[in-house]
């Protein structure tokens, strides 16, 4: 049918600072979307993570990552810059992995500013030597991994009769390749350690 779409939607999910919902959100390839009826927008993706009283509330204890080593992949912006920001406020030092690099930087450049610690490395998760040498920097710089949170992942929202295979493959080789090339660079590492997560970002959407 010529309605049928593609696209993986993960890459980020700010939310509408003006209440409309009626505009293009970083990372989801201009798709619009509208806040529920009644529901009050969120401030950033932080304060969503941030919000009391929501499933997603800041835990109890503020410094439960203390010691902690943490690998926060596509963190340059959107939801892994939040989620790399939370981790060092509950106290991980964390790696910032990412292609983009001004925007990488200003995410460490953040954490520090608020007396975090973080390192970053310019990553292409779909190339396995990058997701090798993220791990790598995060045992030279902080002398473990315990963290690796797969966040990065890229949409391209187009009809698919439009959608090039060269588009398909980025899309496959980012968002499965890159979690695929991730999380086998860093299990040597939990491995020698006996210890150490994995966690994967996904969408339903």
């Amino acid at each position: 049918p010529t309605d049928l779409w593609f696209g993986f939607p993960v890459q980020s999910a700010a939310t509408d600072r003006t209440g409309s919902g009626d505009y293009p959100k970083p990372g989801l390839a201009g798709r619009r979307y509208r806040p529920l009826a009644g529901r009050q927008p969120e401030k950033s993706v932080g304060a969503a993570l941030r919000s009391p009283g929501s499933a997603t509330a800041r835990p109890r204890n503020p410094m439960r990552l203390t010691g902690k080593v943490a690998i926060i992949t596509g963190a340059a912006s959107g939801l892994g810059r939040a989620s790399a920001e939370l981790f060092a406020e509950q106290g991980a030092s964390v790696v910032v992995a990412d292609r983009d690099e001004a925007g990488g930087l200003e995410t460490v450049t953040q954490i520090r500013d608020t007396g975090g610690q973080a390192e970053f490395i310019q990553t292409d998760v779909a190339v396995a030597d990058d997701a090798a040498a993220m791990v790598e920097k995060a045992v030279t710089c902080f002398g473990k991994l315990d963290v690796l949170f797969n966040n990065a992942g890229i949409a391209i929202r187009k009809p698919v009769a439009d959608l090039g295979e060269d588009e398909w493959d980025r899309c496959i080789d980012t968002n499965l390749k890159g979690i695929f090339f991730g999380t086998k660079a860093c299990i040597p590492q939990t491995k020698q350690q006996k210890s150490g997560r994995i966690v994967v970002v996904s969408s339903i959407t």
